[in-house]
Formats: structure tokens, C-alpha cells, sequence
């Protein structure tokens, strides 16, 4: 008697995500011959599933009952890749048939199949800023701090831009970033830093800048981006240069006028009291 394995695909590409598991389907059949043995009218090939790694494999039914009306029948696995898996090493799986009891031997032919599951990269990162809003003084220096981590299973360019910029710079605000292209194997992370520069003379007492980041990479497929709004908000310090200005320019001539008119003053009654005398 004999029987043969056979897999519809023998090797597949699967997209996985970093959020859900992913259940990978395989299909096959097996086929087998009873014409060679005329005792024989019936077999029941057991079946077997075997996965390098640590994934969760199953095959269904796990028994296949053959004979000389019913030659062959299907059978399907069952793979689940967990969420976040950064591996892009191939999946091996390895299917397995033994022709079950009373004759426990490994079936003759084709006992074992094996399939190759390539995962293919996928694109995540975050964004976080440890301090979103920040108060500073006017003519200081506001800086926002920035952590980027690569969620993917791959290395990742994050590319970072003001998206209001023109905006901004009407205002003659003037934004810096310490990097904008940033290179991360998977599972790192860096920080970047944002500086805003105020003009000298300024009214402005809060203003919003948008943080846009997006995967280079992923931009034909996932189009992964994330936009972060800071806030800047701005502690004006009244400039009393122009009152002492002022004061100087028009109190202190008049105080000297006010001063020479008493001197005058005094000058007279001082002089009309010697004449009495």
C-alpha cells in the first residue's frame, strides 16, 4: 500500500500585524493506493504537524480514512504567528503521515511535506513627547523632547517635519530640529529634540506646533505617519524701558526748572528783606 503527501503551496509570503496574531492557512491531500495489496480495503493515514519556533500549529482532521472507492482527501493547517513577531526568519513546517493502527508504520511514498512561510516586514513606530505643553519666558528658548521607537520587525527611516512651518515663520518663530531623519533597527528608539526660537520683540502668549513623523519606508505600502500638537506658551515681562525713558526725558528737565524758579524765588525774598533791614 502506498500514500503521498502533497501541499497546494510549498512556500508563501504573509503580511503580520504588530496589534492581532495572524492565522496562516496551508491546504493539501492525501492520495493513496491500495492496488497492490487485494487484503487491504482500507487504511487510516494519521497526520502530523511539526513548526520550528515557537508557534502554534495544527492540522485538521488529524486521521484520513482512504480506501479503494475514497483514493484520496484533503486536509488543512493551521498556523498562528503571534502579534509583534520581529522575526523575519522563514517558518518551517513540516507535515507528516503514518498510516494508523492496527498497522502503525510510517506510510510508504511521500510521508512528509514541508512548507516555508516568509514573513515579510511590516511598519510600525511611536512618537511620544515627555512634555507636550512648556512654558517659557520671552527671548528664552522653548524645547520639546521627543522619543521615537521602531514597533516593527525591521529597520525602519522615520523622516520628521513642522507641518505648520510656513505658518510659523510668518510669525517669525523659527523651529529646529536636532534631527529629521532618523534610522532605527527594530526594537531601538532615539530622541529628538525641537527648539523654538521666539523673535525679540514679540506679542505672541501661545502658539501650537505640528510634529508630523512618517515611516519612509512604508510609504508605498502602510503609509504609517503620526502627528503630535505641542503647545508653546509664552510669559510676556512688561518692558518699562520706554516710561523710564520718558521720565528721564521730561520729569528731570522739569524738576531743574522747578528748582531754578525756587532758587530765583528765594534770591528775591532774601534781597527785599536786607532793604527793610
Amino acid at each position: 500500500m502506498f500514500a503521498h503527501l502533497f501541499l497546494n503551496d510549498s512556500e508563501i509570503s504573509v503580511n503580520i500585524s504588530s496589534s492581532n496574531d495572524t492565522l496562516v492557512n496551508l491546504t493539501g491531500y492525501v492520495i493513496g493506493d491500495l492496488s497492490i495489496d487485494s487484503t487491504t480495503q482500507k487504511i487510516l493515514v494519521q497526520l502530523f504537524c511539526d513548526v520550528q519556533g515557537s508557534y502554534e500549529c495544527n492540522v485538521t482532521p488529524r486521521s484520513i480514512a482512504l480506501s479503494r472507492q475514497v483514493t484520496n482527501q484533503s486536509f488543512n493547517v493551521s498556523l498562528v504567528i503571534p502579534n509583534g513577531t520581529t522575526s523575519l526568519k522563514p517558518i518551517i513546517v513540516n507535515i507528516s503521515g503514518r498510516i494508523g493502527p492496527p498497522n502503525t508504520f510510517v506510510i510508504q511514498g511521500t510521508n512528509t511535506v514541508t512548507a516555508t512561510i516568509h514573513v515579510n516586514q511590516y511598519y510600525d513606530f511611536s512618537l511620544e513627547c515627555n512634555k507636550p505643553k512648556i512654558t517659557i519666558q520671552e527671548r528664552e528658548l522653548g524645547v520639546f523632547q521627543m522619543r521615537i521607537t521602531n514597533l516593527g520587525n525591521g529597520q525602519d527611516n522615520i523622516l520628521l517635519y513642522v507641518s505648520n512651518n510656513e505658518e510659523l515663520y510668518g510669525k517669525k518663530v523659527v523651529c529646529m530640529l536636532s534631527a529629521s531623519d532618523i534610522m532605527l533597527i527594530k526594537a531601538s528608539e532615539d530622541v529628538v529634540k525641537l527648539s523654538v526660537k521666539l523673535p525679540l520683540t514679540s506679542d505672541l502668549e501661545k502658539m501650537t506646533i505640528h510634529l508630523t513623523a512618517y515611516s519612509y519606508r512604508s510609504l508605498a505600502e502602510q503609509n504609517r505617519s503620526i502627528e503630535r500638537n505641542l503647545t508653546l506658551f509664552v510669559t510676556i515681562t512688561p518692558d518699562y524701558t520706554l516710561e523710564v525713558a520718558l521720565f528721564c526725558c521730561f520729569s528731570i528737565p522739569v524738576i531743574i526748572i522747578c528748582f531754578n524758579v525756587f532758587i530765583i524765588i528765594l534770591a528775591i525774598i532774601t534781597r527785599r528783606k536786607r532793604k527793610r533791614c
